[in-house]
């Protein structure tokens, strides 16, 4: 009788065990899930949206990532031109300083080229930049130019445009403070080209 009762004793340790393994099972399985399932906007906030550098990729992934979602930026868009990078890109792109915004269908926007760099790109290119007088900055030749590509395109759409403003740090440094909650878009065009749209939204 005993041995009985130690047995069925043992048999429902188990059986708790295997329920509190269980039920902590499905419980992680719930905060796992919960990961995916956020409504929480994902949050860029690193110092700079460096579009005017190489190491641009991690802010197009970020897009591509929350194409049709709500993200929020807090950050500022390093248009930068110290660094002969800075100056390849901004001649291979035609970056407009965004002294007024643009009109489409009256919606008023900015747009910025986004770079990519062809596979023979190398550092040692940035050494044949030339000093122009006439853009009062470096310039690089043809070849060079040809190995930056500016296809795809950042649209930001803001509620007030008027907040858009520089911010300079001397020395060529410059950025555009960009902050706020917005709807990530994408279409892609023939090219191929992708146009990336920020509208901001209300808060």
């Amino acid at each position: 009788m005993a041995n009985l009762i130690i047995t069925r004793a043992q048999k429902i340790s188990k059986g708790l065990i295997a329920i509190g393994a269980l039920a902590g099972a499905i419980l992680a399985l719930k905060e796992f899930g919960s990961l995916f399932i956020s409504n929480e906007p994902e949050v860029y906030d690193e110092d700079w949206i460096p579009l005017v550098y190489e190491d641009i990729d991690q802010f197009r992934e970020f897009l591509d990532r929350n194409n049709g979602a709500k993200v929020t930026i807090n950050s500022s868009i390093a248009m930068d031109a110290v660094l002969p990078i800075n100056y390849l890109i901004h001649q291979a792109c035609d970056m407009k300083i965004p002294g007024h915004s643009e009109g489409d269908e009256g919606n008023t926007f900015y747009s910025f080229g986004l770079p990519t760099f062809s596979k023979d790109f190398d550092s040692a290119d940035l050494k044949s930049a030339i000093y122009s007088e006439k853009s009062q900055g470096l310039s690089f030749s043809p070849q060079i130019l040809s190995k930056v590509k500016c296809l795809d395109t950042l649209r930001i759409e803001l509620i007030d445009p008027s907040t858009f403003r520089w911010s300079y740090g001397g020395t060529g440094t410059q950025s555009l403070p960009l902050s706020g909650t917005f709807k990530v878009t994408t279409r892609a065009f023939s090219g191929p080209s992708i146009e990336y749209t920020l509208r901001q939204i209300e808060e």
